[in-house]
């Protein structure tokens, strides 16, 4: 009603991609941590965590959010499939050579 903010998370500057909705249990966005290399998932109502997991590098863009799973590309040549309901890296490749672009 006073356009107040009703919850902030500070995760450092120049993130590879603005917050991405995804539902989980309920509307949530997914974040980058720049300062300790995550990628989050925060309700939208409350900014409570559910779930943070660590990356091998740092993502080329957005997350590819597709039925119940996320992939994500990484500078350092990995490209990751994580379960969206957990965070939990499901499968991992790694590429002898940096990868470019979001998945």
């Amino acid at each position: 009603m006073t356009g107040d903010p009703i919850w902030k998370r500070p995760i450092g500057l120049d993130s590879p991609f603005p917050p991405e909705t995804v539902t989980v249990k309920e509307p949530s966005l997914l974040l980058y941590d720049t300062r300790h290399n995550d990628l989050l998932c925060v309700t939208q109502k409350s900014g409570e965590l559910v779930w943070r997991q660590q990356m091998p590098s740092r993502p080329t863009g957005p997350p590819l959010v597709n039925q119940g799973t996320i992939v994500v590309s990484c500078q350092g040549g990995e490209l990751l499939n994580l379960d969206l309901q957990t965070g939990a890296i499901a499968a991992q490749l790694k590429f002898a050579q940096p990868l470019v672009g979001a998945p």
